[in-house]
């Protein structure tokens, strides 16, 4: 083993496994070190902590004696008893008495400061006879910590250097000189030494990494006969298939070529000498017979196409693929979709340069034929649209017409509308002449007069129809003998807010009631039912009877509803029975802008 060491120290794995191997055991070395140290530095402060306490425990009842019987040998005896207490340097007494009793000397650094009391106990008596002032310090703590870090550190020292020459020694035994092997027979692999294996001597029965590397090395060369066989066997199938590819090319449409710019020839198939309708001997004969296709090259174009190829015979570009209209040489226009590509260079400029062409002429001149139907039909097409737009202006005024017709009709029911309403107003007024004023007559004249303004009131306003009869609520409430609200949170609407105001002030009125609000529940909901809005007034008293409603109440019904009609183009209907009566107002929301 110690032979192994200076061979293993000369190599520079060696080198960096030891010094790798020193450098982490210096890092666990600081850390257990440093562990070590603050453990024993706690220990001892404890320690100096429990022999403090022990110092009052132990002595507080002897000095307190002593002082009371004034013997101060004694005292100074003891003294110099807690002087034996490991850190403890200097005590000291302070008595009424007895005056200043010290023992030791005061250290340089004081790290820890005890006093307690000392007092006399009887069963009369408590006296407070002095303190007792204990000082201690950490420097024989640190001594001691000095004495544990040497010998750690000499410990920990020798083991890390026998551990890492050990291990250095087996590293180098069991791996390093194996990797020495392996490396001097990469150098000299090569593939006609496929068959030579490293020697990495006798191995256990059990397979270790260097073995699975062998056997991997082994693995590695049978791949690589392998891989080289198969590569034999598909040169052999390129070679093949090369000759296959030049039988289906010359028993295919595709006109093939090849330029060479160095003897400036073109040699073409059968197919590309037919597409050009030129034969093979006399493209041979024809001087530069590539640039002379050049210069066929028309369209739209030409110039770009020109100019690309151009590029390619420089050099500045490997291939060119797309659709260019060509002259053939029975001066018919073709089109040809064509493949130019280089694919030999001699000092950066191409020397071989290969030629694929497809003749699309006949499919040019069928996208032509198609493209020249579809104007056709798109021709047609468009007249037919006109002629459907007209029929559908037709349709439109038409329907103008009959919305025209439609609002004419409405505005006409609206006039019948207001005529009957004051129609039904000049009878009222005319019955009121006839009659005493009264309490009844006042109301009457009253409603009368705010509907009269209601009608005569043409603006809109937007409001939340909600809040209104909240308000109302707020105000009328206390005048009901019970009066419930179920509305939604808002309701905004463009129409006249009085108009709401007037049927929730006369609906509910005693006029109608015919009876007292006191004695009257009423119950208001409001609500969208599709698009129509439906507010529900519900009336509730005993006394309430279908056969006993008065004219009065008819009257100011039949006003409202008219009103309703006129100012939302709704209704207002009446359902009644014994003890109940609902009024129901429904409008349209196109009536009211929601």
């Amino acid at each position: 083993m110690p032979t192994d060491f200076w061979p293993a120290l000369s190599s520079r794995t060696g080198r960096y496994l030891l010094t790798r191997a020193l450098w982490m055991s210096f890092v666990i070395t600081l850390v257990m070190f440093a562990y070590i140290l603050l453990s024993e530095f706690d220990r001892g402060r404890q320690q100096i902590h429990h022999d403090l306490q022990q110092i009052e425990n132990s002595y507080q009842s002897s000095l307190s004696l002593s002082l009371w019987n004034f013997d101060a040998d004694q005292v100074q005896i003891q003294l110099q008893g807690i002087l034996n207490f490991p850190g403890v340097h200097y005590v000291q007494i302070e008595s009424r008495d007895l005056g200043l009793l010290q023992a030791g000397e005061r250290p340089a650094q004081i790290d820890e400061s005890f006093q307690f009391a000392l007092k006399y106990h009887d069963q009369d008596l408590n006296i407070e006879l002095g303190n007792v002032t204990v000082l201690a310090s950490y420097a024989d703590l640190y001594t001691q910590l000095k004495e544990i870090a040497l010998r750690i550190l000499l410990v920990q020292l020798l083991k890390t250097v026998t551990i890492s020459l050990v291990l250095l020694s087996l590293i180098h035994r069991l791996i390093t000189r194996h990797l020495l092997s392996l490396a001097i027979w990469a150098r000299q692999f090569g593939l006609d030494t496929l068959d030579q294996l490293p020697d990495i001597g006798n191995r256990s029965e059990v397979p270790d990494e260097l073995s699975t590397l062998v056997n991997a090395i082994s693995r590695m060369q049978t791949d690589l006969r392998t891989d080289i066989r198969r590569r034999e066997e598909a040169e052999q199938e390129v070679r093949d298939t090369r000759n296959h590819l030049g039988i289906a090319i010359e028993n295919s449409s595709m006109g093939f070529g090849r330029y060479n710019a160095t003897t400036n020839q073109l040699e073409a198939n059968n197919h590309l000498c037919q597409q050009l309708r030129i034969s093979r001997d006399e493209l041979l004969i024809r001087p530069s017979p590539f640039h002379t296709l050049i210069e066929r090259i028309e369209g739209n174009a030409a110039i770009e196409q020109k100019e690309r190829i151009n590029q390619l015979l420089q050099g500045r570009v490997q291939r060119i693929h797309g659709e260019i209209t060509l002259r053939k040489f029975n001066d018919q226009l073709g089109v040809f979709d064509i493949t130019i590509q280089t694919v030999s260079y001699i000092d950066n400029r191409p020397c071989e340069i290969l030629i694929c062409s497809i003749d699309k002429s006949r499919e040019q001149q069928a996208i032509k034929q198609v493209h020249d139907l579809s104007a056709t039909l798109e021709s047609r097409i468009n007249r037919t649209t006109e002629i459907l737009q007209h029929d559908l202006q037709t349709i439109r005024s038409a329907y103008e017409r009959l919305k025209y017709d439609y609002e004419r009709l409405k505005i006409s029911r609206t006039d019948d509308n207001r005529y009957r309403f004051l129609q039904f107003i000049a009878d009222a007024l005319a019955h009121e002449e006839n009659l005493q004023p009264d309490n009844a007559g006042h109301c009457r004249i009253l409603y009368t007069r705010q509907a009269l303004e209601l009608l005569a009131n043409q603006h809109h306003n937007d409001f939340d129809l909600a809040a209104q009869i909240h308000d109302w609520h707020q105000q009328n409430q206390n005048q009901f003998l019970d009066c419930k609200l179920k509305l939604p949170y808002s309701m905004v609407l463009s129409a006249t807010p009085s108009l709401f105001t007037f049927l929730l002030n006369w609906l509910t009125h005693e006029q109608l009631l015919g009876h007292s609000r006191a004695n009257t529940s009423v119950m208001i909901s409001l609500r969208l039912h599709g698009p129509r809005l439906q507010m529900s007034i519900e009336l509730k008293n005993p006394a309430l009877h279908p056969s006993n409603r008065s004219a009065e109440a008819n009257h100011l019904l039949q006003l409202s509803q008219h009103l309703v009609s006129l100012k939302t183009r709704g209704n207002l209907s009446s359902t009644s029975e014994h003890g109940r009566w609902i009024l129901l107002l429904d409008a349209h929301l196109e009536e009211l802008s929601v």
